[in-house]
């Protein structure tokens, strides 16, 4: 029984495959692999030939892995992530940051106290980060009037336009944010703060009146305020440029 079982036709046939694909794997040269089909005959071809491809395979993911440019692009890679080793900037004086932290409370103070007097939309979620700009980096140019009224008012119209279009999905909110960016830069009115309007539109989905109240009259007060109170307790002038 146990003689006629390893003499099983299909048992013999599947064995002489396998050792034909060892065997095949083991050849380095063409005259070799030639040499396997004359051996083999013609039925057996398709085991030499996946055998051939394997091995091929195997060789040009060795050759890849061991590419020096794929080796040296990883090196520079990780060599950027050590940065450049600056130094941090210079510390800021003790009157600068009081007087910044007095800015944006007040600043804050106005823009709540007026929409709760005027019963309007005045409160914009990234005003907290525009104060951070206009009255710790007044000098800067994200800081400036034209990025901070300009820059809300093109980031909540552009996010409006996405939610009107495609609704609140994933994607355009994506597209939002990423054209609120290309657009600012392009009219040179780019500000920070004023790129998470569509995500506050996507969450909160709200009418068109979202244009001006809050974003647009909010923003007015925000920077009529920083006018006020950076020429007051500051020798240089705000604004740099309209």
């Amino acid at each position: 029984m146990l003689k006629q079982f390893n003499s099983h036709p299909d048992r013999t046939k599947k064995s002489e495959h396998s050792n034909l694909a060892r065997t095949c794997l083991s050849l380095q040269t063409k005259q070799q692999r030639s040499e396997a089909i004359a051996r083999y005959g013609i039925v057996s071809l398709r085991y030499v030939a996946l055998a051939m491809a394997i091995q091929n395979l195997g060789i040009q993911f060795t050759n890849w892995r061991r590419s020096p440019r794929k080796t040296a692009s990883w090196i520079t890679f990780f060599q950027k992530l050590k940065g450049d080793n600056t130094k941090l900037p210079a510390k800021h004086s003790a009157r600068a940051i009081i007087f910044a932290w007095l800015g944006g409370f007040l600043a804050i103070s106005a823009v709540v106290l007026l929409s709760h007097t005027l019963s309007v939309a005045l409160v914009l979620g990234s005003f907290g980060a525009s104060c951070v700009l206009v009255f710790g980096f007044p000098d800067a140019p994200f800081s400036q009037p034209r990025n901070v009224v300009v820059g809300h008012f093109l980031s909540s119209f552009i996010g409006l336009v996405c939610l009107t279009l495609f609704g609140a999905t994933w994607w355009s909110v994506a597209i939002a944010v990423g054209t609120a960016i290309s657009v600012m830069m392009l009219t040179r009115t780019t500000h920070p703060p004023a790129g998470s309007n569509p995500v506050i539109i996507y969450l909160s989905k709200p009418a068109w009146s979202f244009l001006l109240f809050p974003t647009f009259f909010g923003a007015i007060i925000l920077i009529f305020f920083a006018l006020l109170y950076n020429n007051l307790t500051r020798e240089s002038r705000y604004p740099k440029y309209w």
